[in-house]
């Protein structure tokens, strides 16, 4: 099994075709999420996008993590 994970800053749930968006135009990923399966339950780490990069790539919570927030 081979897994993709797209990790993009700032995108919302809702803001792919494949979840509902009718604005944005997203052919190739509503493509691959009808062929293969969706994952519709995750969470971030943190809310804004350089801490949350950071605890994704580190594996560190926030507490551990050198970047925090927005300060």
């Amino acid at each position: 099994m081979i897994i993709i994970y797209i990790y993009a800053d700032d995108l919302g749930y809702g803001e792919l075709g494949c979840y509902g968006q009718q604005k944005i135009k997203t052919p190739n990923l509503d493509k691959m999420a009808r062929e293969e399966m969706r994952f519709t339950q995750h969470y971030t780490s943190m809310p804004v996008c350089a801490p949350a990069r950071a605890m994704l790539m580190t594996g560190k919570h926030a507490g551990y993590s050198a970047i925090r927030g927005c300060e």
